[in-house]
Parts: structure tokens; sequence; C-alpha cells
């Protein structure tokens, strides 16, 4: 998340007042060159952050009339407390969604898990997003789903997952060799890369069954996994470490050099 708020930040910085809402003081430094970041105090007790949502929202848009209330995560309770802010102080709304959160009950162990899961991501999942003004959705995919669910399309605008063109460049044949052998991968094999959550809310389930259909047909492709996530102990499980390398989660810094 602190990327994607860096990122933000350096695109919007030049034409807008962005204003953060935060709960805690332990936020990246970094953020403040971009953000005027408002600190409102989570209550531990507020499991799901629910409550800190609400009251932040609510307690920002008594002093402040913002043009745009924006979500950028956690559309289950951050979308929800967002949309429906915006609905009492007549404040467009935005959500942006970067996963299918709604079958996420499958996954939760235990009934009383489950039945959470499911009301958080069902119900008030759903309801924060019939109350946006407007959707973002990361990939085409999700805006089907979305639309699946009864979600208006004329309020969902779908945009490819970004990257810093500064940051990550081409490199040629010689140096990607290198790079390869540096971190213990074959440098004669051509190499498929996934940095994020190893969890099936990023379609690693789905990457699994494409790994095994690649590797039955050829053995010149070896994969790269890099973070964790529930599925990362089924996966060290189903393929060889000469096929499915996983460093586990690494810093960004270390991922850029």
């Amino acid at each position: 998340m602190d990327t994607v708020l860096f990122n933000l930040g350096r695109f919007l910085k030049d034409e807008f007042q962005l204003d953060l809402l935060v709960g805690s003081e332990n936020y990246p430094r970094r953020l403040v060159d971009y953000f005027n970041i408002q600190v409102y105090k989570e209550n531990r007790l507020d499991i799901a952050r629910l409550n800190y949502a609400s009251n932040a929202c609510r307690n920002y848009l008594k002093r402040n009339k913002p043009d745009l209330l924006m979500s950028i995560g956690q559309p289950h309770v951050l979308g929800y407390a967002v949309a429906r802010a915006g609905k009492k102080f007549r404040i467009p709304t935005l959500i942006r969604a970067t996963g299918d959160t709604f079958n996420e009950a499958r996954f939760a162990r235990g009934v009383l898990r489950r039945i959470k899961k499911w009301y958080l991501h069902q119900v008030l999942g759903k309801i924060a997003y019939e109350n946006a003004d407007y959707i973002v959705s990361v990939g085409s995919s999700l805006k089907q789903i979305l639309i699946e669910k009864g979600i208006s399309q004329e309020k969902i605008a779908v945009i490819p997952q970004p990257f810093d063109s500064d940051t990550f460049q081409p490199v040629d044949d010689r140096e990607k060799t290198e790079a390869k052998k540096k971190i213990g991968l074959d440098g004669t094999k051509k190499c498929v890369l996934y940095s994020g959550r190893l969890s099936w809310l990023k379609g690693l389930d789905r990457l699994s069954t494409i790994i095994e259909q690649v590797i039955a047909k050829s053995d010149r492709f070896q994969f790269c996994l890099v973070g964790s996530g529930e599925l990362e102990s089924i996966l060290k499980k189903q393929f060889s470490s000469s096929v499915v390398v996983m460093p586990g989660s690494v810093p960004h810094e270390t991922i850029i050099n």
C-alpha cells in the first residue's frame, strides 16, 4: 500500500491537494512530500477497523469539504466507510478495487471466521460498491466480476496495474543471465516472475495450474514467485525448487536491484 500511495502522490501532487487519513503515527515518512497526513487513532478492540474508518471519515468531513473521497484498499471496510460518509456529506466517492474479495469466506478456517468474512466481503463489500459514485478496477476481469454482482458498469473504469518505467528498464541478454545467476536461477532458462501476495485473491490458484501446464510441455521455463501468503506452503510442496523458486518476502529495494 505504501508504494500505491507513493505513486499516487507523485502523479497527482501538482494538480491536487492530497489529504491522507491514517490510523497511527507509524506511516512511511516519504509520503509527507505528497500528502497532508492526518492521524485518527485506531482502537485495538475494533478488529475489523469499521468503527475507526467511519469515525475518521466523519470527523474529517466535519472540518473539510474535499472534491473527492477515495478508498485505496479494503473496500469491504474502508470503502464501505468512505461510500457511506460520502452519501451523508454529499461528497463524490471513489473505491479502488484490486481483487475479487467476494469469496474470501470460502478460505477462512472455522465457522465463526467464515461467517465474519462472509458478512464483511459479501454484504458490506457489495454495499460499498453500490454506494460509491466511481470504481477503479485494476483489470477487466475484476470489472466483469463486479458487474456479475450487480454493480453498474457505467461507474467502473478499468486501469492496468501501473509500474515505474524510470525504475524498471529493459536489459540485454547478458545482463539478464547474470541477474538470474545472482539470485540462484538457471541463467539458460526463460524466467516468469511474479511479485506479490501468494494468495488465491491474486490468482495464484490459477497460476499453479498454468505452471503445471507449462512444465508438462517444456523444460525451458522456470518460475520465480516473490512474496508470502496462505498458498506459499502449498506451492512449495507442489513444485520442485528447480522449477519454482520462492524466496519469500523481499524488500522493494532488493527487487529493483
